[in-house]
C-alpha cells in the first residue's frame, strides 16, 4: 500500500496481514481496524502501530489507544519505526535498543570499509534552540589510513518519514528551530577511507521538544592578546532555548594569588588591561538573561597572565614661560608596565639646524643667556622596571626668549660720612648689559619705610 497523506480512517480487517514490514507513511490516520488478521499476535501491536502512524493515532479496532500501550512507545528507540518497515521483527522494549541495532549493522555491514564495523550511532534527544549532537564511532580491526567522517542533518515528520536535507548543516551539531518542535531529525554519516567514499550510516532522533524558555551558555571564551593596553572581548556562545534572546549580565574579575577580585565598571563585553593587570590572569563571567527576564545559570572563563606592555610615552611637551633665566619642566604619559629610570635630555639649536646636548638625567632645564634666541628640545626615552628600552619621543619648545632686565645684590660702598664718596654696585641680568639709569635718595631713617619718606638727591641718569 502506497502512502496517503490524508488517509484518516483504515479499516484492513481480514486481509491475513501478519507482519508490519513496508507499513505506509499515513501521517494524518486517527483510526485503523485490523481485526481477524494474524498481526493481533504480535506482542505490544499497539505500540508498534503508534510507533509507525505517529501522534495522529487516536483509535485501534474501534476503541481507543491503551495508555499502557502508549508509555511502552516511550521505550523504544527512535529508529524503531525505521527498522519495522524494513522487516525488524518487533520485540519487548527491553530487548529493542540491541535489536534494533543489531538489525541497522546487519544492513550497513557490507557497505563500510574494509574491517570497520559501527560502533555508535545515535542523536541526542532535540530541543529547541539547543545544539544536538549526533555521535558516531568505528572499529577499525586492521586496515591502515585515517577515517574522515562527513555530516548531512535532515529534518522529517512527526515519525521519522519524510527526510528532506537541510542546507549547509554539515557538521556533528545541529541546533533545532523553533519550526523544527514536532519533527524528527535525522543526521547521516559518510565514512571517508583514503579519499574514497562509502554509503551513509544514519542516526534518527526523536521528535524535537519545545526549549525549556532557560537560557544556556553553550562556550565562553576571550579574544584579545594579554598586553597591558589591549581590549579584550568576551564572546559567549547562547542557546537560548525558546527564549527570546536578551542581553546578559558581564563582568570582569581580576585573579591573584590570593583570590579574585572584581574590576570597578568592568561590567561590558569589553575590558581595556591595564597596568593594575599585569601578572594577573582574568576572569569574565557572562550570565545569559532572555527579554522575558529569565536568567540562565553565569559561567566563567579564565584567561592566562597578562603581559606589560612595550614601554612607550605620548603626549610629551614642555611647561614653563621659555623666557632667559626661568625653569622649565619636561612632561610626558609613560606606558607600558611600571617606570624604571628613564631618559630625560635637554638640547640646545644649533646654527646649522642640528641639536647640542647642554642638560641630562633631568626633567627640569633653567634657562640661560646662550638659549636667547634658540629653540630647546625635551627628548624622553622611557624605560621600564626590567631596564626595556622604548622608542623616545621629544617636544621643541618656541625661542627662548630675552629676559626683562633685572638688579640682584645692589650695595652701596664708602664711608657714609659727610664730605666722603659714596658709589652703588649691582649685577643686572636680562639680556645684554648696557647702561642703566640711577637715582639718589635721602631719608631721615636707616630704616626703610615707603617712598614717601624719601627725597631725590638729584633727578636719575644714565651711568655705564
Amino acid at each position: 500500500m502506497a502512502s496517503q497523506p490524508r488517509l484518516q480512517v483504515l479499516a484492513a480487517s481480514r486481509n491475513r496481514i501478519s507482519t508490519l514490514r513496508g507499513f505506509p507513511h499515513l501521517p494524518s490516520l486517527e483510526s485503523l481496524r485490523v481485526e481477524e488478521n494474524p498481526l493481533l499476535e504480535m506482542p505490544h501491536l499497539e505500540a508498534a502501530l503508534i510507533l509507525l502512524v505517529g501522534p495522529t493515532l487516536k483509535k485501534f479496532n474501534d476503541r481507543d489507544l491503551n495508555p499502557t500501550e502508549a508509555e511502552v512507545v516511550k521505550q523504544y528507540p527512535a529508529h524503531t519505526a525505521i527498522c519495522i518497515r524494513d522487516g525488524w521483527e518487533f520485540c519487548s522494549p527491553e530487548l529493542a535498543a540491541d535489536s534494533t541495532f543489531s538489525f541497522l549493522l546487519e544492513q550497513w555491514k557490507n557497505k563500510l570499509p574494509q574491517d570497520y564495523i559501527v560502533k555508535t550511532a545515535y542523536v541526542d534527544h532535540p530541543f529547541e534552540e539547543d545544539p544536538c549532537h549526533c555521535h558516531f564511532s568505528f572499529t577499525n580491526l586492521s586496515s591502515e589510513g585515517k577515517l574522515v567522517l562527513k555530516y548531512q542533518w535532515f529534518l522529517g515528520g512527526k515519525t521519522p518519514t519524510g527526510f528532506v536535507p537541510i542546507p549547509e548543516e554539515l557538521s556533528e551539531v545541529y541546533w533545532p528551530k523553533s519550526e523544527d518542535v514536532g519533527r524528527c531529525l535525522k543526521v547521516e554519516c559518510t565514512p571517508v577511507l583514503n579519499d574514497a567514499e562509502f554509503p551513509p550510516v544514519f542516526a534518527v532522533s526523536l521528535p524535537v521538544c519545545l526549549g525549556t524558555g532557560y537560557p544556556k551558555v553553550i562556550n565562553l571564551t576571550v579574544n584579545g592578546e594579554l598586553v597591558e593596553g589591549n581590549v579584550l572581548k568576551g564572546v559567549p556562545q547562547i542557546a537560548w532555548c525558546g527564549g527570546t534572546p536578551g542581553k546578559g549580565v558581564a563582568s570582569w574579575l581580576r585573579r591573584t594569588w590570593n583570590g579574585n577580585a572584581v574590576i570597578d565598571g568592568a561590567e561590558g563585553m569589553e575590558y581595556q588591561l591595564t597596568i593594575d593587570d599585569i601578572d594577573s590572569s582574568l576572569v569574565f563571567m557572562y550570565t545569559p538573561v532572555t527579554e522575558e527576564g529569565v536568567k540562565g545559570d553565569p559561567q566563567c572563563t579564565m584567561t592566562d597572565f597578562v603581559k606589560a606592555g612595550t614601554p612607550s610615552v605620548s603626549n610629551v611637551y614642555v611647561v614653563g614661560d621659555i623666557v632667559e633665566d626661568n625653569t622649565i619642566k619636561g612632561n610626558g604619559k609613560y606606558f607600558g608596565g611600571k617606570e624604571g629610570l628613564s631618559k630625560f635630555q635637554w638640547f640646545r639649536e644649533k646654527e646649522n639646524g642640528g641639536f647640542l646636548l647642554v642638560l641630562s638625567n633631568s626633567t627640569q632645564y633653567t634657562l640661560i643667556k646662550e638659549d636667547v634666541g634658540w629653540c630647546l628640545k625635551f627628548v624622553y626615552t622611557p624605560i621600564n622596571l626590567e631596564g626595556q628600552e622604548g622608542e623616545a619621543a621629544f617636544a621643541i619648545t618656541e625661542a627662548v626668549r630675552k629676559a626683562p632686565p633685572k638688579v640682584f645684590d645692589l650695595k652701596i660702598t664708602g664711608e657714609a660720612r659727610e664730605g666722603s664718596k659714596v658709589s652703588v654696585t649691582a649685577t643686572v641680568t636680562g639680556g645684554t648689559v648696557a647702561s642703566s639709569r640711577v637715582q639718589w635718595f635721602k631719608a631721615s631713617s636707616s630704616e626703610f619705610v615707603n617712598d614717601h619718606e624719601l627725597e631725590a638727591l638729584c633727578t636719575s641718569k644714565v651711568s655705564k
